[in-house]
């Protein structure tokens, strides 16, 4: 039986001419190959790479220390002030800490307290003298380093559930062979499956508590993108998300109970607030409106859940700080266990003994500068001046013709170029991400591309030409994630390579004195950026459902201890309440701000009041201050 994702002898024989030449075609015939078997005839082979060290399992963490917290004690007022939940009101001129009633009033007899959290706010549980890599977030470590309790929804009768169904019966199919759905873990749909990769995490936590009582945070299970996929791609909502977007918008309770079989008991108790809801890709919120551009597939985040998503735009967090640091942009999912054994690396190291050593003089490193093969679309302009550069690079610094890539050096002692160049550029591209220095990654569909994370765990520094992108857990655009991009990534203006004014492998030659502390860092933000540990893997880890150990989800719970019982949404609210532009554009290149701002000032002058002058001067102000990227 063969197994999923894994690389195979014709990619290797495509790059060698051993056999037939399969690999020159599209990224569509390379996800029709990918689920084939592993080849060993390379492995085996004289030329073949040491093998991989063998795989253990974490070391246990040392016994749970919770860290001793400093009350500070408040004054005593008379008469003390309180909210309609208990909650102690804050003096006048500053936000009330409370979830349901805005208004607080007097009175000597408090009501009974909330639910008292187990972490606090923007702080940091488990042991402090652990680091966040030793941690094993395992249901089977009994002393769990993170304090964070998560109630996981599992409804009655879930598995009659026709998108719980669909799942299951796609995930039997890739575990008895080759299939093209999203649990083949190198076929397009697999980085549409966080909503899956969060549940089999969760599930499977020491952070999962069966007693909702006691939750800090609760896990809403829906797997929304099989659905939409499955279904023909409707652009209403389902049942269930519409459900979902009742209690959402209106807090109305009566489809969840009917639809989902379940209470709204804990929902209503902060109004959702410390609810998580997935948004595993832009199109597959709770509603699907195709052609949508601007924001208006982040808006649903606008709402009290804590949402995690792929993506964010500079432009939207921009608008709506306190909203963006409310949610939690996550990395893409990267489930194909050849990214995680290792198979990946050694068919390039195989690639580069046997096929491009042999041709490049300056000696050891990657035999690639740079390496960017994909279709044209999203921002079209500038995929098509990456290939453009890329082919007409100059021969003395390795330019060999071909829009994929350049080598490190001029090539020596080639018989026939033509056929080296084909070879080269038919190697799979999980593959020749491992052989470069640097990989461009323009914007896809959306700001942000799985391609970039790709990138990061292939060694290979991501060269980002997209200025709206948002990285995962990262301090960009005022978020206060963990992860500085400048580190570890580069920045092309996209409106440079649109208009032929910029050069991105001049970009790569002054960032080049820099590489090893790219990758330096790079590899600190490939631990984050991994929801699966290295280690051995027979199949793809999400068609076993293996608990994901990797960085990304160690990362992630760290974040939701900062958001427990919801308390980032009362800030989000208030903000959300403010006038706001309503930005339905994209950009391709420069953005066009002093056209748009002739626009907005002669609407502004039209405006017949002030509540439709608020939005209007609020795009003026975003243009003003540049915060207008895509």
């Amino acid at each position: 039986m063969r197994a999923n994702g894994a690389p195979t002898w014709r990619h290797v024989a495509a790059a060698l001419g051993t056999g037939i030449l399969i690999g020159v075609a599209t990224t569509n015939n390379f996800y029709s190959l990918s689920a084939a078997r592993p080849s060993t005839e390379f492995h085996k082979s004289p030329y073949a790479p040491a093998p991989l060290a063998p795989y253990y399992p974490p070391k246990q963490p040392k016994p749970y220390t919770p860290v001793k917290r400093v009350v500070r004690k408040e004054e005593k007022e008379e008469p003390q002030t309180y909210c309609s939940r208990g909650r102690k009101c804050r003096g006048a001129g500053r936000e009330k800490l409370c979830w349901e009633d805005d208004s607080c009033k007097p009175t000597t007899t408090p009501q009974p307290p909330p639910l008292k959290a187990q972490v606090d706010d923007d702080t940091e549980s488990g042991n402090a003298e652990d680091s966040l890599e030793s941690w094993d977030l395992h249901a089977s470590n009994a002393r769990c380093p993170s304090s964070l309790k998560v109630y996981v929804y599992e409804y009655p009768g879930m598995k009659d559930m026709v998108w719980h169904r669909h799942a299951e019966e796609q995930r039997r199919q890739c575990a008895q062979g080759p299939c093209r759905t999203h649990f083949n873990g190198e076929h397009l749909l697999a980085q549409f499956t966080l909503e899956h990769v969060l549940y089999d995490f969760f599930r499977q936590s020491c952070v999962r508590t069966r007693n909702p009582d006691e939750a800090d945070l609760f896990f809403v299970t829906h797997f929304g993108d099989i659905l939409y996929r499955a279904t023909g791609r409707k652009n209403d909502p389902s049942p269930w998300e519409q459900a979902l977007l009742d209690l959402v918008e209106k807090n109305d309770p009566r489809a969840w109970e009917r639809t989902f079989n379940t209470s709204a008991k804990y929902w209503q108790r902060r109004g959702g607030a410390d609810h998580i809801l997935v948004q595993p890709a832009p199109v597959t919120g709770l509603r699907h409106p195709k052609g949508v551009r601007g924001w208006g597939h982040y808006l649903q985040q606008l709402t009290a859940p804590v949402w995690i998503s792929l993506e964010l735009s500079k432009s939207f967090a921009g608008e709506y700080p306190a909203c963006a640091q409310k949610n939690i942009v996550a990395p893409y999912p990267i489930p194909g266990r050849g990214w995680h054994n290792g198979e990946w690396g050694n068919v390039a190291a195989t690639a580069q003994k046997r096929l491009l050593d042999p041709h490049l003089p300056s000696g050891p490193g990657r035999p690639l500068t740079t390496y960017f093969r994909a279709g044209d679309h999203g921002c079209v302009p500038v995929r098509k001046a990456i290939k453009r550069e890329f082919k007409n690079a100059a021969r003395s610094r390795g330019g060999v013709g071909d829009q994929a890539f350049v080598l490190r050096d001029r090539p020596v002692k080639i018989k026939d170029e033509d056929t080296f160049r084909r070879r080269v550029a038919a190697l799979p591209r999980q593959a020749a991400m491992f052989l470069a220095d640097f990989c461009p990654c323009p914007e896809g569909d959306s700001p942000s591309a799985k391609r970039q994370y790709d990138a990061v765990i292939a060694g290979c520094v991501p060269v980002v030409a997209s200025d709206d992108a948002l990285w995962a857990f990262s301090n960009e655009a005022g978020l206060d994630g963990p992860l500085d991009p400048s580190e570890f990534a580069l920045h092309v203006p996209e409106a440079g390579l649109a208009q032929r004014n910029a050069s991105l492998l001049e970009a790569v030659d002054a960032a080049r004195s820099r590489l090893d502390a790219l990758r330096s860092h790079g590899s600190k933000a490939a631990w984050a950026y991994r929801y699966y540990a290295p280690g051995a893997y027979e199949r793809d880890p999400l068609v076993q459902g293996r608990f994901p150990d990797g960085g990304a989800t160690k990362v992630l719970v760290r974040e939701l201890e900062r958001r427990a019982q919801g308390r980032r949404w009362p800030a989000c609210e208030a903000e959300a309440k403010r006038p706001h532009m309503k930005f339905t554009k994209q950009f391709c290149g420069a953005v066009p701000v002093q056209a748009e701002l002739r626009k907005y000032r002669a609407a502004l002058a039209r405006a017949p009041n002030d509540a439709a002058r608020a939005p209007i001067r609020a795009a003026i102000a975003a243009y003003e201050a540049g915060r207008i990227y895509r």
